[in-house]
This record gives structure tokens, C-alpha cells and sequence, in this order.
């Protein structure tokens, strides 16, 4: 065999082990990215059910949306929170996931805190705090303070340091809320939201239009009922 025909087979050789190598890094590169989008959207839905779960039961007014606008009541009112660190309410689930009520006057009895936030990291967390009577005294309460109110703070800024949080899924690169409000005002003087309210929540993971990454987007609603 010539010299030639050593540096044409050698030729033939590298690009076939090239093609194989490309081939191997774009298919494990796919499933990479397919597992993280599935994990992602695993999170996300997670989210999305737990978030519609604790707040369907409380009360607008116990709901605080990062970051903070004052919004009067009015018909009708939209107001956007894009982009937002993260949502807080107060629960009405004791630690067996039960609602309670008191039993003479039918109200609902709230029991925890809990924030959805984001790290600085892009990792979505939940992280939870049972009333209790130091806090409390004549625990459980028909009228706690709202989330911004409590002593610590359960605003999503604040709780960046709670040791035991709870993370739902990864690479957030956006979450937004929408707020709506249509119906009957309550009181303009202090001002009460009125009664008729939701939500719209979006939340996108990976980078769009990034080939090195995957992107997904998913929107969902909830209503605070117990207005």
C-alpha cells in the first residue's frame, strides 16, 4: 500500500469516527435536554397544583404577589406582575391537609404561611410556617396578618434564607402573574378588593431559541373562592 492510499484511508477513517462522534453528542445532547424539559415540566404542573390547592380556599386579601402593587377597586381591573420573584398566602390546612372551621360561626380557621419564590439561582421553592401560639396567641385565627405582615416576613424576598424550603424545579428563567378583578365593590374608603377576582400565572424554564438548551412555557389560573 502506497503513502497515498495510507493518508486516503487514514482520511476516510477520521471522518468516520468524526460523523460517529457528532452523531453520539447530538443524541445524548437530546436526551439530555429532553429529561431536564420532562423534570422541568414535572415541577411546573407540581406548582401549578399546589398553587391552585391552598389558594383556591383563601382570601384575596391574604394573597401578596412580588412585586407589590396597590390596586384600588374598580369594575374591573387588571393589573400585571412581570416578572415576579414569587406569590405568599395564608392557608386554611392544618398539618393533616384537612381545612378547619370554628364551629359556631362557620369561618374558616388559618393555620400556615406559605411562599412559592424564586432563588437567585432560577430554582422555584416552596417554604411553609405554621401559626402558633407565641405568634399567635388564641391560635388557630379568623383574621391573621397577610403575608408582608407577619412577623418574619413571608414575603418571597424575604424567606431567600429559610433552611427548610422545599424545591419544586429548576432553570426558571420567568414567572409572571396577571391579577383580575371584575364585580362589586366592597368599600372604597378603606379600599376592600372586590369579590370577583382571579389569576393567571406563566412560567418559562430554559432559554428560548438556545439549540444548547430547551424552552417551555406553561399557563394555568386560580381563583381565591373564600372572598
Amino acid at each position: 500500500m502506497t503513502l497515498l492510499e495510507i493518508m486516503i484511508c487514514s482520511g476516510l477513517m477520521s471522518l468516520i469516527f468524526l460523523g460517529t462522534y457528532m452523531i453520539m453528542d447530538h443524541g445524548l445532547r437530546f436526551f439530555r435536554l429532553n429529561g431536564e424539559a420532562n423534570d422541568a415540566q414535572r415541577g411546573v404542573l407540581l406548582f401549578f397544583s399546589r398553587l391552585g390547592a391552598v389558594t383556591q380556599n383563601t382570601r384575596d386579601t391574604l394573597i401578596y404577589v412580588d412585586p407589590f402593587h396597590a390596586i384600588a377597586p374598580t369594575d374591573k381591573t387588571v393589573q400585571a406582575y412581570d416578572p415576579s420573584q414569587g406569590i405568599a398566602y395564608v392557608s386554611p390546612f392544618d398539618r393533616q391537609n384537612q381545612l378547619q372551621f370554628d364551629g359556631t360561626t362557620k369561618q374558616q380557621l388559618w393555620q400556615q404561611y406559605g411562599t412559592f419564590y424564586l432563588t437567585p439561582d432560577k430554582e422555584l421553592r416552596w417554604v411553609g410556617k405554621w401559626m402558633n401560639e407565641t405568634s399567635f396567641p388564641g391560635h388557630p385565627v379568623d383574621a391573621p396578618p397577610g403575608p408582608d405582615g407577619c412577623v418574619p416576613s413571608m414575603k418571597p424576598d424575604s424567606v431567600l434564607s429559610y433552611p427548610h424550603s422545599q424545591l419544586l424545579t429548576r432553570n426558571v428563567t420567568r414567572l409572571a402573574f396577571k391579577y383580575h378583578q371584575v364585580g362589586e365593590v366592597v368599600s372604597v374608603s378603606p379600599p376592600v378588593v372586590a369579590k370577583n377576582s382571579w389569576y393567571e400565572v406563566e412560567i418559562e424554564c430554559g432559554r428560548k431559541g438556545d439549540n444548547l438548551s430547551y424552552w417551555t412555557r406553561l399557563q394555568s389560573g386560580f381563583y381565591p373562592k373564600n372572598t
